[in-house]
């Protein structure tokens, strides 16, 4: 058997790589794209949470965000678009830093939001505007640290790289992507068939004593192991180096997560024997991605325990982990957001319902939000 990468390894070529998912030009999000987030499916998404940054952020500070996936700025225009016009006049600074290690989403967010300054040329002055790789680079580039500051992420945690293990007792396996015409005997050599395959690559459960994975599998998988028998999740390691490059860089008072996702007990055990590891594209899901590597997105639910977990660690209290329908609705500013959106167009009110009932968006996505202790 010639195991070429683990699964993370892949992801991150996939995803990230010089031909990967997220490095191009192509649309990703919306109706012509792969999928929706809640930034595309409703502009009062953006709206919503400039309100509840207003609120947050102390009246003396600026009005500092930094975005993590900035995308194609949809989130960013509707954020500032509502942060510019309930400050106007008051030259309250406001700043905005996107994050994406994609050049062409950086370029397509600063051009969006070039053209929302053109729209307010009294306020331009007062906002200023940057983009980076990853929030070491933000932190070198700007020379400025944004410890009054909001983070937010929107739909970030599913797309980072993760390991796909199995464990049974004490034995733990890592996944690993091989060459689809090598045979092997499991018998033999302590490995299992992995559950992706196509007709040039398939996986294979490798044993491992990494020590992180271990780690982690003992913390978070073995409690869940008794009635499983064999149990198959992601090892969702990315979750703690992103928060703490957060904390680390930028040190903002303010950390929000969205994502779809649950609590370990909610998205790990027998139901899902073969994790929630799936690829989409054209809005559909995509059975044999494993061949197609960049042509797909590949996500996972994400695990708030987690989560939690990081920010603790990283110095953060947890202050609220809802379901994003009703962190949205119980906004003290949720209504007269609504109803000035509707009186200028209704339709908004057809879109929102995308981002907040229960059996869409309002359910499938949790909202972590957490404040520098």
């Amino acid at each position: 058997m010639t195991c070429k990468e683990s699964l993370s390894a892949f992801m991150q070529r996939s995803l990230y790589g010089p031909n990967g998912y997220y490095s191009g030009e192509r649309r990703r999000f919306g109706r012509a794209g792969d999928f929706y987030t809640s930034a595309q499916a409703s502009p009062l998404f953006g709206a919503l949470w400039a309100r509840f940054v207003l609120r947050t952020v102390e009246p003396a500070q600026p009005l500092c965000i930094v975005e993590l996936g900035c995308g194609d700025g949809d989130l960013a225009v509707s954020l500032l678009d509502e942060l510019i016009r309930k400050t106007a006049g008051s030259g309250r600074p406001i700043v905005y830093a996107g994050i994406d290690l994609s050049l062409v989403a950086q370029l397509r967010t600063r051009k969006v939001l070039e053209q929302l300054l053109e729209r307010y040329p009294g306020e331009a002055d007062r906002c200023s505007l940057a983009t980076a790789t990853s929030v070491a680079d933000l932190r070198r580039e700007t020379g400025e640290r944004y410890t009054s500051g909001f983070v937010i992420a929107n739909e970030v945690l599913d797309a980072l790289p993760c390991d796909l293990v199995r464990v049974s007792g004490s034995k733990l396996w890592r996944l690993w992507v091989c060459d689809g015409e090598d045979a092997c005997d499991s018998e033999t050599d302590d490995t299992a068939p992995g559950p992706f395959f196509g007709d040039r690559s398939v996986t294979r459960f490798v044993p491992t004593s990494d020590r992180e994975l271990t780690e982690y599998a003992q913390r978070y998988l073995a409690p869940c192991d008794d009635d499983c028998g064999a149990l198959v999740a992601e090892a969702q390691t990315g979750i703690l180096a992103l928060v703490r490059d957060v904390a680390h860089y930028l040190q903002p008072q303010y950390l929000a997560f969205i994502d779809y996702g649950g609590y370990t007990r909610d998205i790990v055990g027998a139901d899902r024997p073969e994790g929630s590891l799936r690829a989409y594209a054209r809005h559909r899901l995509v059975a044999d991605w494993i061949d197609s590597p960049g042509e797909c997105d590949l996500t996972y639910d994400v695990d708030f325990t987690v989560l939690q977990a990081a920010f603790a660690e990283c110095g953060y209290e947890s202050v609220s982990v809802r379901r994003q329908g009703a962190f949205l609705i119980d906004m003290p500013d949720f209504m007269d957001v609504v109803q000035s959106a509707a009186a200028k167009d209704p339709r908004v009110l057809q879109t929102l319902k995308h981002v907040i009932m229960p059996g869409a968006m309002g359910d499938r996505f949790m909202v972590a939000l957490a404040k520098r202790k």
